[in-house]
């Protein structure tokens, strides 16, 4: 199997489209991250997407993996939207849609050279919105996402 990660292609282009959605930008401007955000965060809500490991794949001409990633969304009520766990609910809804809406467009990390992987599969597999403990009166939304990135073997 050939020597190949798309971890960071895959961050990149779930990043680009995240910020790219009117609707999700709507919501969260441009605060969306890798896995650790700045500290002290700069504005509420904001997103982490999540990359986890990967289990290579290969068929005839193309060489991939499989991988679960999470986009998570953080929200905290306001006085226009006291709901924070209504927003949750929404941020989940509105992740999906722009995560599935049109073909996901990988790209390269600054400096990272190589073929630009492409998605074969993305869907979401798992969603959950929960209390925040380590913020008062926050919630988290948790959008799990299973997908299968390739390029040509």
């Amino acid at each position: 199997m050939a020597e190949t990660d798309h971890g960071l292609a895959l961050r990149g282009g779930v990043i680009a489209r995240l910020l790219a959605d009117p609707a999700n930008a709507a919501r969260v401007a441009d605060r969306v991250y890798g896995k650790t955000p700045p500290t002290p965060i700069p504005g509420w809500p904001f997103q982490r997407v999540e990359i986890e490991d990967a289990q290579a794949d290969e068929a005839s001409g193309w060489t991939g993996e499989d991988r679960t990633f999470y986009v998570n969304e953080f929200v905290k009520p306001t006085d226009a939207l006291p709901d924070a766990e209504a927003e949750a609910f929404k941020a989940s809804k509105i992740i999906k849609r722009a995560l599935s809406k049109t073909r996901l467009i990988l790209q390269l990390e600054p400096g990272e050279e190589g073929e630009v992987p492409e998605v074969l599969e993305l869907f979401a597999t798992n969603s959950i919105v929960r209390i925040d403990d380590s913020e008062p009166g926050a919630y988290h939304a948790r959008v799990e996402f299973s997908t299968k990135t390739v390029e040509e073997a």
